[in-house]
């Protein structure tokens, strides 16, 4: 387990069982260009062209935390990069359970199944691939919808609307922008509840 994870389990950040163990088995450094492999371990965003970045080690676990996937769930992810979030999420999920992973530029998407596969999760058909542009009709990939959660880095906000449809009820989703963050929970057909959590005030949260 590295420094970094110990720091974040220390803090309060991580504290699932199955969360931390897909932080200590899925190696940030299997996913940032190599210019910036010696920064992997460090508690930074990192960018990894085409405009986006890889998020950094405390949003992104506090993301997970709030959005609470459990072992045999379905996940869609979207705007995956380099295929960090998606490997996670697929440790999280398991053999029995599904991630789909949407990405925006064809380059990342190559890489991020590349790199995903690292760790067989392309092979094993946990992680599902798929390219967009501005996001999905509810006709595309029908079979994969709705979904338990939704993870959503590098997107703007308005795009919420676009994905929440494909929460099933009971579904959790979580957004990303700018180190500030977004939980929506779907309670019915058509109604949702929304909490924000503006900034790193949001970590304030999960240290005991």
């Amino acid at each position: 387990m590295s420094k970094l994870v110990n720091d974040l389990i220390r803090k309060g950040y991580l504290k699932s069982e199955r969360v931390i163990d897909a932080f200590s088995e899925i190696n940030r450094i299997e996913f940032v260009p190599d210019e910036f492999r010696l920064q992997s371990d460090a508690n930074v965003a990192l960018p990894i062209g085409h405009g986006q970045m890889i998020p950094d080690p405390l949003v992104a676990s506090i993301a997970f935390e709030l959005l609470e996937p459990y072992e045999g769930c379905s996940i869609l992810c979207v705007n995956s990069g380099l295929g960090w979030i998606a490997a996670l999420s697929a440790y999280v999920t398991g053999e029995n359970g599904a991630v789909i992973s949407l990405e925006k530029n064809a380059n990342l998407e190559k890489l991020g199944k590349f790199n995903a596969d690292k760790y067989g999760y392309v092979k094993k058909n946990i992680i599902k691939f798929f390219l967009y542009k501005k996001g999905i009709e509810k006709g595309e990939h029908e079979n994969e919808f709705p979904v338990d959660r939704i993870l959503i880095f590098n997107e703007k906000e308005n795009s919420v609307e676009e994905f929440r449809q494909f929460l099933k009820i009971g579904g959790k989703l979580v957004i990303s922008i700018d180190g500030n963050l977004t939980y929506i929970e779907r309670k019915s057909e058509d109604e949702f509840y929304a909490e924000k959590y503006p900034g790193f005030s949001l970590a304030s949260m999960f240290v005991e």
